[in-house]
């Protein structure tokens, strides 16, 4: 693939690993990925998650993994010709887990999560300023995260067909003490690092419009600048490629069309991006060396991803059935702008069922495939790097589900049961302590099954 190839992503990942004589093979699937994970948690069912920071809603508009508590009418109030609105919930989960990403780590959790939505009207305006805080405590692994975001968002609506939206935002995620899958230690543990937590900065601007009776039309930008913190091991000019941050900068788009009629509607979208990082260096082809050592010869320029994902879906509404039914599919082409070591294309295909038996009882069930092929580009074969385990282009198939009902208790409380896998299969050779890289004491398995049950109490004002 050439550099002036138009690149189509949703989502991409990539780590630099390495020592300042000789470099290492590249692992574009390892802690690094976990530290990337945008808005993701154990509770979320595509681990470990791609370095999306800012990546907007997938192009298919895959729904959420469980149903979510019902919103009720909040407290309302006025301050002269200003109607002022609050709405609000609280979350209390608990439950337990198997494997986080490619952690081989199983234990328990506990987590407490409150969100908000404060808001502000006057005639076409609306101002509103939704915030989210939460902790996750784990028990039996090293894996406790507290985040937390506020956004400040601006809406004018001059008609019914047409909203004007502008908006700016802070967040961040705190994972103290994390075990370092890079920093291997002589008693057979991981050092712990900070260096997953980090700082999110967003502005974005959008704009839906009803040009017709049934359709409506969105459109939206988004720009996001994230920072993570270093670990104090880390050397750019020593070791430029060894624990090296994931700090990077993205443009995101998304356009996208939807028709209703009765029960039925329909949609046609596409999400694009383009994601710059600051210490991650591109890659060759088939090597995968960034040539990013000291004293050595300058190295290549640093890693910049761009790309768009195309995708239709349908909702249907079974109201005899009291079931709702959604799918949708997307078509992930990736390229590498440099040199296509990270290119792909993948399918991503998704269903979601969510079934309402009795007034006050939703039971939700889905899943998810993204199915990639990695271009001729890509890893190969050679010196320090052993053979792809199946078939002669490297493959990554990943696949998450989820089951749950949710009963409603009062038209403010609601209690949920949520069972999650995600699962993947790559043929990445596996790290081994002294084989690959044989440098190195590293343990990885690309491939893995992860699972988390959890039971959640939700009241909403």
């Amino acid at each position: 693939m050439t550099r002036s190839r138009l690149v189509i992503v949703m989502a991409l990942a990539t780590t630099a690993r390495g020592v300042a004589a000789a470099e290492l093979p590249a692992d574009d699937s390892g802690a690094q990925l976990e530290a990337a994970a945008e808005d993701q948690v154990v509770s979320e069912v595509e681990a470990p998650p791609e370095p999306a920071a800012s990546a907007p809603r997938t192009a298919t508009g895959e729904p959420a993994q469980r149903p979510r508590p019902r919103a009720a009418a909040g407290i309302k109030g006025r301050a002269g010709p200003i109607r002022l609105g609050l709405q609000g919930r609280l979350q209390v989960t608990g439950g337990a887990f198997r494997g986080q990403g490619v952690r081989r780590a199983d234990g328990a959790l506990t987590e407490l999560a409150v969100d908000g939505v404060p808001t502000a009207r006057f005639s076409k305006l609306r101002l509103s300023l939704p915030f989210s805080a939460r902790h996750r405590q784990t028990f039996g692994a090293a894996l406790v995260e507290s985040r937390a975001t506020i956004d400040g968002e601006l809406r004018f609506k001059p008609d019914r067909s047409l909203a004007l939206t502008v908006g700016a935002g802070v967040g961040g995620v705190r994972r103290p003490d994390w075990p370092d899958l890079y920093q291997p230690q002589q008693d057979g543990g991981l050092a712990p690092t900070d260096r997953y937590s980090y700082w999110r900065r967003k502005v974005r601007g959008g704009i839906d419009a009803n040009p017709a009776s049934g359709l409506w039309l969105h459109a939206d930008y988004l720009y996001a600048l994230v920072v993570y913190r270093q670990d104090p091991t880390f050397d750019p000019f020593v070791a430029p490629n060894h624990l090296v941050p994931a700090d990077h900068g993205e443009h995101a788009a998304t356009l996208s069309a939807t028709w209703r009629t009765g029960g039925l509607k329909l949609g046609v979208s596409a999400a694009a991006f383009q994601r710059r990082y600051f210490f991650t260096f591109a890659r060759d082809r088939g090597t995968g060396l960034t040539h990013a050592n000291a004293g050595g010869l300058p190295g290549n320029p640093l890693q910049t991803l761009r790309g768009v994902e195309p995708g239709l879906s349908a909702e249907v509404a079974l109201q005899s059935l009291g079931a709702v039914v959604r799918g949708g599919y997307g078509f992930e082409i990736v390229d590498d702008i440099f040199a296509g070591y990270y290119s792909f294309t993948g399918h991503h295909p998704w269903l979601a069922l969510r079934l309402r038996p009795h007034a006050r009882l939703e039971v939700g069930v889905g899943g998810s495939l993204h199915w990639r092929r990695y271009g001729p580009e890509s890893y190969a074969e050679g010196p320090g790097h052993p053979a792809l385990r199946g078939g002669e282009r490297r493959f990554d198939h990943r696949a998450s589900a989820f089951v749950g009902p949710r009963l409603q208790l009062s038209d403010a409380c609601s209690l949920s049961a949520t069972l999650r896998y995600a699962g993947r299969r790559t043929s990445f050779p596996p790290y081994e302590p002294g084989v690959f890289p044989a440098a190195r004491q590293y343990d990885v398995r690309w491939s893995f099954d992860n699972w988390r049950a959890t039971l959640t109490l939700a009241y909403v004002l």
